[in-house]
């Protein structure tokens, strides 16, 4: 893996023949995976060895696509990737409020994540509504996935 893999900083397009090769590659180890123990041990260095974009992508789609797994309900992706949702000044002001103790109050605090002039030139180019769309369909693209060549009574391998 060291010689063909995408380096882990780099940015994982999943339309890219090569990107979308060694995803597979990634995704058929864990489909694969004879037990849980040989997945979980798998699933954990490819944690620390794998791109994030390629061992998200991966991980989710065999999560789906398992019939062992099957119940198993995956966390949104904006919370998995939150900065490709949201902004700076977010996710900075929902850290600070939680390790200051606001996760244990009973009481809501608002934070805006619309434009509030703080860095406007950041802000992430679609309204904070439509986030769970982009979750719902990320999920819908890994169930269904155009990558695998998917039919809809299995996978083409």
């Amino acid at each position: 893996f060291h010689y063909g893999f995408l380096p882990m900083e780099e940015i994982f397009a999943p339309f890219q023949t090569e990107h979308n090769k060694q995803m597979l590659s990634v995704f058929k180890m864990f489909y694969f995976a004879k037990d849980w123990d040989t997945f979980y041990h798998f699933m954990s260095w490819a944690r620390y060895h794998i791109n994030p974009g390629m061992f998200i992508q991966a991980l989710s789609m065999a999560v789906l696509h398992r019939d062992d797994f099957s119940g198993i309900i995956l966390p949104p992706i904006y919370e998995v990737t939150p900065y490709y949702f949201f902004n700076n000044y977010v996710i900075q002001s929902a850290q600070r409020m939680k390790m200051q103790g606001f996760s244990k109050m009973n009481k809501t605090a608002d934070l805006y994540a619309g434009s509030s002039g703080i860095n406007a030139e950041y802000l992430p180019g679609r309204p904070p509504g439509q986030v769970p769309g982009h979750s719902i369909y990320f999920h819908s693209l890994h169930k269904k996935p155009i990558l695998l060549r998917g039919t809809p009574d299995g996978l083409w391998l």
